[in-house]
Formats: C-alpha cells, sequence, structure tokens
C-alpha cells in the first residue's frame, strides 16, 4: 500500500494550463453566446476586452512558460477577476456562469502549492461574494425567493 507521501505529483505543465486556459475562455465566449437566452447578457464591449485579455495572456504564459507559482498564480487570479466582471456587468450572483469560478481554482489546485490553491480559493470566494452587491435585476423567481436561493449556493 502506497502512503499519500509517496504519491507523487507533477505540477501542470505551463502548455497545459495554456490548453486548459483557452478552454476556459471558450466557456467566456458561451457565456456571451448563451447569455442572452437566458436572459444574462453582458456588454459586447467588455466581453471582447475580456477575450483579449485571456487570449493576450495565454500567449504570454506561452512564450514565458513560468516554472513558479507567481506568474501562474497571477494569471489564475487575473482570469477570476475578468470573470467577475462579466458577471457583474450580467446579472450578478443570480447568473448561472458563477459555476465558472471554479475552473480557476481547479487550476491552481493542478498547477500552483497548497498556500497559492488557498489563496486563489480566497480571491474566488471574495469574487462571488462581491457580485452580491450588484444589482439583482435579472431574477426569475421573485426577488425574495432569488436571494435566499443565491445566498444558498454561496
Amino acid at each position: 500500500m502506497t502512503s499519500p507521501d509517496e504519491i507523487p505529483t507533477t505540477p501542470l505543465e505551463p502548455r497545459t494550463l495554456v490548453w486548459l486556459r483557452w478552454i476556459g475562455l471558450f466557456g467566456l465566449i458561451a457565456l456571451v453566446a448563451v447569455g442572452p437566452e437566458l436572459g444574462f447578457a453582458p456588454p459586447i464591449a467588455l466581453a471582447v476586452t475580456v477575450a483579449a485579455a485571456g487570449a493576450l495572456t495565454n500567449l504570454a504564459v506561452t512564450w514565458a512558460a513560468p516554472r513558479s507559482d507567481g506568474p501562474v498564480t497571477a494569471v489564475l487570479v487575473l482570469d477570476t477577476l475578468l470573470l467577475t466582471a462579466l458577471l457583474a456587468a450580467s446579472g450578478g450572483a443570480s447568473n448561472p456562469f458563477v459555476v465558472l469560478y471554479g475552473f480557476p481554482v481547479v487550476l491552481g489546485a493542478l498547477a500552483l502549492a497548497p498556500g497559492p490553491t488557498a489563496a486563489l480559493f480566497g480571491v474566488a470566494t471574495l469574487a462571488y461574494g462581491s457580485l452580491f452587491w450588484v444589482e439583482q435585476g435579472h431574477m426569475h423567481h421573485g426577488p425574495a425567493a432569488m436571494r435566499a436561493h443565491v445566498l444558498g449556493m454561496f
């Protein structure tokens, strides 16, 4: 039997991180494409800015190929903040795409040491919590019921 200390761990390679971030960018594009059908449409200019920032940082990660936790943590925090900007502009905490907050946290768990991963989790939690200050104008089941539902999700 193998003890947990003997299980080999390999951090996520920068190339793999870049591919996974491209998938995440496609998730953000899905927010823009499907959002209007669900009543959660971010402004196109903001969506284009977020997609461009994600693509540019992906290219930077590709060229720099960071091997330390600092640059990877910074990129994943940026992803979380960009997602927060999109969500804040398109329904806040009631937007069903809040599930995308899990994406950078999972990538952090795969790529980073426990300390930076915990910090990234904290950033994602605070970012989601900040959405509660956004206007809740997209509530489909009445303000009180939706607020209770969204608080329960938090």
